[in-house]
């Protein structure tokens, strides 16, 4: 993936990978990352994406599964992972990042 393509139906405007060794480290670094600038990140759930959206607004995401397509359109972005325990994190902007 890559900027300018769709993902979720939604056009990527800048994406980042993490990649810390350790179980669940490159997890936690992007969600440190992405609170350290402002925004509040979902729950993790299985191998579904963690919704992010602007701290400012929103002070609580749910889960993946949780959220109506609606609710998935006014997100800022997303994390996804093929191994949230081991693997790299992809940050997916669909806005422009804060």
């Amino acid at each position: 993936m890559k900027k300018g393509e769709m993902y979720l139906g939604r056009e990527i405007v800048k994406i980042e990978t993490i990649k810390v060794e350790g179980t669940f480290e490159s997890f936690y670094s992007a969600e440190r990352k992405l609170k350290e600038i402002g925004y509040t990140v979902g729950s993790m759930c299985a191998s579904d994406p963690i919704g992010f959206a602007d701290g400012d607004e929103y002070s609580y995401i749910a889960k993946w599964h949780n959220l109506s397509r609606d609710d998935r359109n006014l997100l800022d972005g997303v994390m996804i992972s093929d191994s949230w325990r081991e693997g790299s994190v992809n940050i997916i902007f669909f806005t422009e990042p804060k």
